[in-house]
């Protein structure tokens, strides 16, 4: 294993990296946030999700279609980062068309919440231990 190896994260280490940042973003989004806040706020968490999806859709899941190919939970991720997209889109469209973030935008970055957490798979991203987890390919584990 050489040292880039070592120091670079792995796929699923940023993918549960990328949960962490938005719940965090999240839970720091209040309703007495002031507006200039708030919409740091939500760009970052869109921003984030973005990338999260790109990571999966690129890297994690055309990986674990090699090992798993007719999985169901694979097979939603597309449309379900579709709806994600969609939600991004109608809230950065809100925020555009807005002089302050209204009840409207906190919804519609509730929804885009609550899609994220119904994202989260029944796979487990934690990595077994292996030897393929050396070569950076991401090996999974099903939940029971």
């Amino acid at each position: 294993m050489n040292a880039v190896t070592r120091l670079t994260p792995s796929i699923t280490t940023m993918i549960r990296m990328d949960h962490t940042h938005v719940f965090a973003l999240f839970h720091r989004y209040k309703a007495d946030t002031p507006d200039g806040r708030k919409r740091a706020l939500l760009a970052n968490a869109c921003l984030a999700l973005e990338v999260h999806a790109q990571l999966e859709e690129e890297i994690f899941y055309p990986a674990l279609r090699r090992v798993i190919s007719d999985d169901q939970v694979l097979n939603k991720s597309g449309p379900e980062h579709d709806e994600m997209r969609e939600l991004i889109r109608a809230l950065r469209d809100q925020l555009a068309a807005a002089d302050h973030v209204s009840v409207v935008i906190d919804d519609t970055f509730l929804k885009l919440m609550r899609a994220v957490i119904h994202d989260r798979p029944p796979i487990s991203h934690r990595r077994a231990r292996s030897p393929a987890r050396d070569r950076g390919v991401p090996t999974v584990r099903r939940s029971q």
